[in-house]
C-alpha cells in the first residue's frame, strides 16, 4: 500500500455510516435513543459504540478486538476497491483525487 493510498483508507475510515457498518454484523440495534429512554433503550450499548466510532474512529480501530477491526476493514476495503475501479487516482501535484488516467 503507498502512502496514498493509506491517506485515501484514512478518508475512508474517518466518512464510514452507521448503515455500512450495520449491513457488516456491527451494532444493527444501534439506534438515537429518546431523551426519556436514559440507559434502558434496547440498542443503548450499540448505540453507545457507534458514538465512540463516529467520535474518534481512528482511536476506536485501534483499540478494539479484532473481530470489530475486521468488520470495518471490509467496508474500507470496499470503498477502496470501488474507487480504483472506477478510475480514481490521488494527484500529487493537485493534491486532489481526480477521475481518470494519472499523468
Amino acid at each position: 500500500m503507498t502512502k496514498d493510498q493509506f491517506h485515501n483508507a484514512l478518508r475512508i475510515l474517518r466518512s464510514i455510516d452507521l448503515h455500512e457498518l450495520q449491513a457488516v454484523g456491527l451494532w444493527t440495534d444501534a439506534t438515537c435513543p429518546p431523551p426519556e429512554a436514559g440507559n434502558d433503550h434496547p440498542g443503548f450499548e450499540s448505540w453507545q459504540k457507534w458514538l465512540g466510532f463516529s467520535g474518534s474512529p481512528y482511536v476506536f480501530f485501534i483499540r478494539c478486538d479484532d473481530e470489530t477491526a475486521d468488520k470495518i476493514w471490509s467496508v474500507v476495503e470496499k470503498r477502496l476497491a470501488q474507487s480504483w475501479m472506477m478510475g480514481w487516482h490521488y494527484e500529487r501535484r493537485r493534491g486532489a483525487f481526480c477521475l481518470g488516467r494519472d499523468m
